[in-house]
């Protein structure tokens, strides 16, 4: 064969399609998902060119994996009690009421330090290099007056 031929991929089955696409929802990074599966990102971008139910289905998986991270990052602010519960409302700014005819509260971290939940949100999204260490530097110096 000649080396300036064009490189011809062969079609992947539609079970590695589909997990590549599930570790792309857990990850939501293509150079890890590939990682996992020992693929080459630029076999899996290819596919996305050609195929365009894989296209949609890529788009989606992205989708699911940053409204789960989002979710991921409220569940752990209300847990260190970052945020704070406001009442919920509509676009014209009246507040939404449940079946029962409460208001309906949501939780809010507009007033969080914006570097707080940028750090929630690297403890949540996986590296190509495995789980990230966590360094902590405690001073013990003691300066006389």
């Amino acid at each position: 064969m000649n080396d300036l031929a064009p490189h011809v991929a062969a079609e992947p089955s539609a079970d590695l399609k589909r997990t590549f696409l599930e570790r792309l929802v857990e990850t939501g990074n293509v150079m890890v998902a590939c990682a996992q599966l020992g693929l080459p990102r630029t076999s899996v971008y290819y596919w996305k060119h050609r195929d365009a139910d894989f296209r949609r289905a890529w788009d989606l998986a992205m989708q699911v994996h940053q409204e789960q991270l989002t979710q991921d990052v409220m569940d752990t602010a209300r847990e260190l009690g970052l945020g704070r519960w406001v009442r919920a409302t509509d676009e014209n700014g009246e507040p939404l009421l449940d079946d029962d005819f409460e208001p309906v509260m949501v939780l809010d971290v507009s007033h969080v330090d914006a570097r707080i939940l940028s750090k929630l949100i690297d403890k949540r999204v996986p590296s190509v290099d495995g789980p990230s260490q966590t360094n902590v530097n405690v001073s013990t110096t003691v300066n006389a007056p």
